[in-house]
């Protein structure tokens, strides 16, 4: 029988960094590393498996297809190892994730997330609450929150940010709205367009992305801080009377007494995945953030 390569922890976790940074010397920043230590680190492992994984023509670095497989059953298999040690030790104790989410990152991820972890996780619990943007960066760097999806959330000290997908940005208005007939629509035809939208204050990643959309339009927009939007967002244009830019909401999210128009200059808005550094040996956010970039792949390649 012909012995399996022997990889280590640390080969696994060096593939992961690259494939959340993006480039070589940020991952080995993340690592305390040096470049050329990590760019070995994965030469040795390529070798040892006979299989490049790492796509170093591209920028940002990506993994190749045998790259993502890899990472992706590494990570199974690595979680799998600590459940049995789990099972050894006789722990019956139950692990909890905790995930935080905001009003538009709610349906764009975490539903499919949560199914494929139950599946793949079943000694984890996870746990889901509700945040406004501007809260995601310190609930996840305090350690409230173990891992969170939102949109252009800040970024520092042991925060990892991942982009995962673009949305498209669209006008949402209510049915009885005189651009409530019409399929699609410019930026420039909303120059004088009232426009309801989170407050900055909420929610500084998405109100910059939509303000900076309209200037590039060559467009000064009237963007309305509204106290119902900040209420409930799916539901502020059939109460108010005007539309708003924002990201198109998953099917069944968004009130029957709305209709989305598309945007002629394609403006969108990212999803994010933000987690801690600092947690990158716990197997359990490990796999959950392996399964969320699974799903952003799918979701890219459609």
């Amino acid at each position: 029988m012909t012995r399996p390569p022997r990889v280590s922890l640390a080969a696994i976790r060096s593939l992961d960094a690259i494939a959340v940074a993006g480039t070589f010397a940020a991952a080995a920043r993340s690592l305390s590393l040096t470049q050329s230590a990590l760019s070995q680190r994965i030469a040795t492992l390529e070798c040892s498996i006979g299989v490049e994984l790492v796509n170093r023509s591209r920028t940002p670095v990506t993994l190749t297809e045998a790259g993502r497989v890899y990472l992706s059953d590494a990570l199974r298999a690595l979680e799998a190892f600590h459940s049995g040690l789990r099972e050894i030790k006789g722990s019956d104790r139950v692990r909890e994730v905790n995930i935080a989410v905001t009003l538009t990152t709610e349906g764009q991820i975490v539903e499919e997330l949560l199914a494929r972890a139950s599946e793949r996780l079943p000694s984890v619990t996870i746990n889901t609450r509700l945040l406004w943007t501007s809260e995601v960066s310190d609930a996840v760097l305090a350690g409230k929150v173990d891992l969170a999806f939102a949109r252009h959330p800040a970024w520092w000290g042991d925060l990892r940010v991942e982009h995962l997908w673009d949305t498209p940005l669209v006008l949402t208005v209510p049915l009885e709205h005189k651009f409530a007939g019409r399929t699609s629509i410019s930026l420039r035809d909303l120059a004088n367009e009232p426009l309801s939208v989170v407050p900055r204050a909420l929610s500084p990643g998405s109100y910059d992305v939509v303000e900076a959309a309209f200037l590039s339009a060559g467009v000064l927009p009237r963007l309305v801080n509204s106290p119902v939007l900040a209420a409930r967002a799916r539901d502020l244009d059939s109460r108010t009377h005007i539309g708003s830019v924002g990201p198109k909401l998953a099917p069944g999210e968004q009130s029957v007494d709305l209709i989305s128009i598309d945007i002629d200059e394609r403006p969108a808005i990212g999803l994010h995945m933000v987690s801690r550094h600092s947690d990158q040996g716990r197997m359990d956010v490990a796999a959950l953030t392996q399964v969320a970039r699974e799903i952003a792949h799918e979701r890219r390649t459609r």
